[in-house]
């Protein structure tokens, strides 16, 4: 079963989707994070949810709206927003849906959000299983996503507009934001036994060579799918990689 609703908290509001066998079986929630200019209706999450329940119908999982994606009205993206909406979206889970357990599951830009959250706030999650987290993201953002031309016209104070499942308005702000949220010098160690990530090592967005590292240097466990690229395109690559990220929320 699935529901859409508007999450209404700490003057904020989220287009929420909630994945769940039954009301009242919920025992432990997913909070998901969908990846840059995506959205809640996400393929990733979607499918992610029904392996998880396959094996455990106490298992929900909850996605939303990043800032600036989907239906979202908030003018501007910052990683600031987005630790906000992570933090109203885990005290509704806690509050409404009383879960046993927390977990948290994200993929490319959720899962540096996740990240982030866990530099800012410690880790309210009991596991945390993350497909090709963009650890570099002012980098993804600065040579991947934007041409050199529009990253300077956002530093000059003009509005670009990023096109993918969401239309996206990238300011001066948002860039701003992200050069000064870079996750690569903070030690993650304390929660590598909390952590697992997925990545293909064809990924031209989010390179697997920066993964690779982020994990060795902080002692995360991480699985290589050969051939696959960012998004996981291909069904045999995208399942492989949620089963491994539902057997590491199961052992």
């Amino acid at each position: 079963m699935q529901k859409y609703f508007n999450l209404n908290k700490n003057g904020l509001s989220l287009n929420c989707k909630l994945y769940y066998s039954s009301p009242e079986s919920i025992k432990k929630v997913v909070l998901f994070l969908h990846g840059f200019t995506g959205n809640k209706d996400n393929r990733t999450a979607e499918q992610f949810f029904k392996k998880l329940s396959e094996r455990d119908a106490e298992t929900a999982l909850l996605i939303y709206d990043a800032p600036t994606h989907g239906d979202d009205k908030s003018p501007t993206l910052t990683v600031e927003s987005c630790m906000e909406y992570i933090k109203a979206a885990l005290e509704y889970i806690n509050e409404e849906l009383k879960p046993e357990e927390i977990y948290g599951g994200g993929v490319s830009f959720g899962g540096y959000q996740t990240l982030r959250y866990l530099e800012e706030n410690g880790n309210p999650f009991k596991k945390i299983a993350l497909r090709s987290p963009a650890v570099g993201m002012d980098t993804v953002l600065a040579e991947r996503i934007m041409s050199k031309e529009e990253l300077n016209a956002c530093r000059n104070g003009k509005t670009v507009i990023v096109k993918g499942s969401s239309t996206l308005p990238i300011t001066k702000e948002t860039v701003a934001s992200f050069e000064n949220a870079d996750i690569s010098d903070f030690d993650f160690t304390p929660y590598s036994d909390k952590i697992f990530i997925v990545h293909g090592d064809d990924d031209t967005l989010v390179d697997f060579a920066w993964v690779k590292a982020f994990c060795e240097k902080n002692k995360i466990e991480y699985k290589t799918v050969s051939g696959a690229g960012h998004h996981f395109a291909e069904p045999e690559k995208l399942d492989k990689s949620l089963t491994l990220m539902a057997e590491f929320f199961k052992n």
